[in-house]
């Protein structure tokens, strides 16, 4: 910045370069009596310069000069962090240095000289000039001119002198001495003349330098936006853009702040972003969303012990209960799963949460599809000479469920191996918020986990649609059925509604679906046999089931031999 700054110091009237240059600027000066050298020097004058002082100087100086650099706006703008960011240590603390400039600055020999520039032009502007004195009320000037001089004169004063205080006093009593006597009073004099030279007054002592604009001034918040067929100095203040700021006044441009910042409500300051997730502590959806799950998760610990408490029941036997107890393990894990979703994520959360899910899940569903296949191969070991009698083991099932989970647990080694879940600080998806998630990582192997879920429930849904209408009292590949159509569509209304989501949100809808779908499992397989328990004990017998079995096969057996030989 000193480099193209250096240029326009080299432009002021006044500039120095060194003492020799000094002399010789003096040998063509002739200094005569009365006329005497003077040297004035300003205290302390680095550390006193005020940051927005010095911001204007430089803009009005390169207006002023001829400026051959960066753009304006981005000089400017390293200037202020040059200005702000200024730390120093004493005694071992460290400190920012929020006014003036820091001694050991490159710019600030340069920004010095604008400074005093600025300030010498000023002074020498201010200097004493006598008022003209001979308006005599009994002069010939018109009535109507002779009621405003007083006014105009004080104005005079104002912008002529650099002091006023007390003149306005000195002023009054000269028109009352030149017969103004009548047509001056107190009241008016001090309310028409005076105030307004004070106030007057005062914006001259407070400006640097006057400026020919207009417009109105854009304050903080605000940029100028020219207007078409009009000079530079008539523009119109638009409000900065969503996301920007401006906190100086008639800013040509305005400012993006760092990504895990936000203009305040006025846009003239960056205030941090709110940090969002599911928390624990303030969020609604994440209370609620724990509170169900453990409710859930209860309600399976007490299904579960009801099955341990009959389990030699015909209908807890029945359609192999080891397969039913691990069917209801793995829901209560899936329920437990929603925890890894809430609250803070971090990488281990992001990583154990797909995985867990994925895994049990599978787990589920696979049970289910093991139970449903053993019907189909039990009742078909019921005919005379069959060849699938060697299949009626529990093995058979064991494998079935070892083998289906093992496929997606290799999936997910596979996942986090090539591309696991991490954090993530989502900054852009809403406005003012940083939203903390976890990335999938591999995109293509997050929906292969779900890919893999939901072909383990089409293969259960049409196994279990065919051998829904089996000849077994207790046969619940009905239930099966609709406990997968159940979940199934849970799903599929899922996708939508989690890709049109964001933040927290998709969260929220991805444990929702969980929620639905164990809960569909749960109440449509477990619920009826509780019933059965708990209310139609006389049909959770031995005698009861063979009856039903046999009226059965006899009544298909009748309804076969009519198609064959009635042909109906």
């Amino acid at each position: 910045m000193d480099y193209f700054l250096q240029p326009l110091v080299r432009n002021i009237q006044s500039y120095l370069r060194d003492s020799s240059h000094l002399i010789e600027d003096l040998k063509a000066v002739s200094i005569k009596e009365p006329c005497i050298l003077a040297t004035a020097d300003v205290n302390s004058l680095y550390t006193i310069i005020p940051h927005e002082a010095g911001k204007v100087c430089v803009m009005e100086a390169l207006d002023r000069y001829t400026y051959v650099g960066p753009p304006r706006d981005f000089l400017i703008k390293r200037l202020d962090l040059s200005l702000r960011l200024n730390y120093f240590r004493f005694e071992g603390q460290f400190y920012q240095q929020t006014s003036g400039m820091s001694m050991g600055s490159n710019v600030a020999h340069s920004l010095a000289y604008l400074f005093m520039e600025n300030y010498e032009t000023t002074v020498m502007q201010i200097y004493d000039k006598p008022e003209k004195t001979n308006q005599h009320a009994s002069s010939s000037h018109p009535t109507a001119l002779l009621k405003v001089i007083p006014k105009a004169q004080m104005i005079q004063v104002v912008v002529n002198n650099s002091k006023v205080q007390g003149r306005h006093e000195q002023l009054r009593d000269m028109f009352i001495q030149r017969g103004y006597n009548q047509q001056l009073n107190e009241k008016s004099f001090e309310q028409k003349v005076c105030v307004y030279a004070s106030t007057l007054s005062e914006s001259w002592s407070t400006a640097m330098i006057p400026h020919s604009q207009c417009s109105e001034n854009c304050l903080p918040g605000q940029r100028k936006a020219p207007i078409e067929g009009k000079p530079s100095c008539c523009y119109i203040c638009v409000p900065c853009a969503e996301g920007e700021l401006s906190n100086i006044t008639d800013s040509k441009n305005c400012e993006k702040c760092p990504e895990d910042q936000w203009p305040n409500e006025k846009k003239d300051k960056c205030v941090l972003k709110i940090i969002e997730f599911l928390s624990y502590t303030n969020d609604t959806t994440a209370i609620l969303l724990a509170f169900l799950s453990v409710i859930l998760a209860v309600l399976t610990i007490l299904v579960l012990g009801f099955f341990v408490c009959f389990i030699d029941t015909p209908i807890v036997k029945a359609n192999n209960r080891n397969l039913s107890f691990l069917l209801l393990i793995s829901i209560m894990l899936s329920y437990l799963c929603v925890f890894l979703f809430l609250g803070r994520p971090v990488d281990i959360t992001c990583m154990l949460r797909q995985i867990s899910f994925g895994i049990s899940f599978s787990v589920a569903v696979s049970s289910l599809l093991a139970k449903t296949i053993m019907v189909g191969v039990a009742f078909k070991a019921t005919r005379p000479g069959s060849s699938w009698r060697i299949w009626v083991t529990v093995k058979l099932s064991y494998s079935l469920v070892i083998c289906l989970s093992s496929i997606q647990g290799l999936i997910c080694v596979v996942w986090l191996t090539i591309s696991p879940p991490y954090q993530e600080y989502n900054m852009h998806s809403e406005s003012g918020k940083i939203i903390i998630q976890c990335n999938e990582g591999s995109t293509l192997a997050f929906y292969s986990v779900l890919g893999y879920m939901f072909l383990l429930a089409a293969a259960s849904f049409i196994t279990a649609f065919y051998t829904r209408t089996l000849p077994d009292s207790f046969n619940e590949t009905k239930f099966i059925t609709f406990s997968m159509l159940v979940f199934c569509s849970v799903w599929i209304a899922m996708i939508p509604a989690y890709l049109s989501t964001k933040g927290k949100q998709m969260v929220a809808v991805e444990i929702f679906a969980l929620l639905a779908s164990n809960t569909g499992l749960l109440g449509c397989i477990f619920l009826p046999k509780c019933f059965i328990i708990l209310f139609r004990s006389e049909t959770n017998t031995k005698t009861y089931l063979l009856d039903r079995i046999g009226n059965i096969v006899l009544y298909r057996s009748l309804a076969l031999f009519k198609v064959s030989h009635f042909g109906f």
